[in-house]
C-alpha cells in the first residue's frame, strides 16, 4: 500500500506518461491522405501534410499545353507545346502551370480544403504543387481568385488566397489580394457547361488596378478557363505584358 505521501509522486508519473502519449500524437503528423504516420523527414520537406508515398500517386499533368494545360494531341508535344486551338486563338494568358489532372487523389484533397476545412490538405496540395511543378520565369506577385464576402463568411477562407499564400511564402513572391475584387457572389459553377459558365463569370469580377508587369493568378481548380480568362483579360486592360495562370487541378 502506498503511503499518503508517495500520491503525489504517482500522480505525477501518470501525468507524465499522458502528455508524453499525447506529445507523440501531437508531434508525429499523419498524412492527409492515407492517415499512415509520417516520417520526422517527411514532416518536414512537405509541410506535415501529405506522406512521399501518396505524393508520388497524384494523378499529374503530363503533355500538356503549355497556354491552357489541356493534353495535347499524340505527336504535338514534339513539334509546338501550344495546342492547335491555342495557336489559332489568342488567349490572355501566357502559361498555365497545373500540377495535376483533377480526378483521384488531387480532386479528394481538394474536396477535404474547400469544403470540409481541412487546412492540412491544402498544405499538401501546395507543397504538391512546389514539389512538382517547375517556373521558368517568375511573377512579380501572386493573385489569388476572389471569393466573394458571403462565401468567405461561410467557408472562413478564400481557397486560393491560402494556396497563393503558401506558395508566395516558399517563393518569396508578394500575395496581391487588392488587384482584384468579386462583386456579387452568384451561383454555384459545379455542374455547369462552358456555356453557362463563362456567361456568369462576365460580370462577376473586377480588377480595380495593377501595378505589376507580370503576374501569376492562382486557384485550386481550373475547368472551362472563363474565371481566370475573364479575370486575365482584365489585367491586360490594365497594363499588365504578362498574366500566367498557377492551379493545383485542371479539368481535363
Amino acid at each position: 500500500m502506498l503511503r499518503i505521501s508517495e500520491y503525489p509522486a504517482k500522480l505525477h508519473r501518470q501525468i507524465s506518461q499522458l502528455t508524453r502519449r499525447l506529445l507523440a500524437q501531437t508531434l508525429s503528423p499523419r498524412c492527409a491522405l492515407c492517415q499512415l504516420p509520417m516520417t520526422g523527414s517527411e514532416a518536414a520537406y512537405f509541410h506535415h501534410s501529405v506522406c512521399s508515398a501518396c505524393i508520388t500517386q497524384l494523378p499529374l499533368c503530363a503533355g500538356n499545353c503549355r497556354r491552357c494545360a489541356l493534353p495535347l494531341a499524340v505527336g504535338d508535344a514534339d513539334i509546338e507545346p501550344v495546342c492547335g486551338e491555342c495557336q489559332q486563338q489568342q488567349s490572355p494568358i501566357s502559361e498555365m502551370i497545373a500540377m495535376g489532372w483533377h480526378q483521384s487523389h488531387v480532386r479528394h484533397l481538394i474536396h477535404l480544403f474547400k469544403y470540409h476545412g481541412q487546412l492540412a490538405a491544402g498544405r499538401a496540395l501546395s507543397a504538391a504543387w512546389l514539389h512538382h511543378c517547375h517556373i521558368d520565369d517568375m511573377p512579380q506577385a501572386l493573385l489569388p481568385v476572389p471569393s466573394h464576402r458571403s462565401k468567405i463568411r461561410q467557408r472562413g477562407f478564400n481557397p486560393a488566397a491560402i494556396l497563393a499564400s503558401d506558395l508566395g511564402a516558399h517563393l518569396a513572391i508578394p500575395v496581391d489580394l487588392n488587384c482584384c475584387v468579386r462583386l456579387y457572389a452568384g451561383d454555384s459553377q459545379t455542374g455547369k457547361d462552358k456555356t453557362e459558365r463563362w456567361r456568369q463569370v462576365q460580370a462577376m469580377y473586377r480588377v480595380v488596378g495593377c501595378p505589376y508587369d507580370h503576374v501569376a493568378i492562382v486557384d485550386d481548380v481550373v475547368t472551362t478557363q472563363a474565371t481566370v480568362t475573364t479575370i486575365a483579360t482584365q489585367l491586360k486592360q490594365h497594363g499588365v505584358s504578362r498574366v500566367d495562370v498557377w492551379c493545383i487541378g485542371r479539368t481535363p
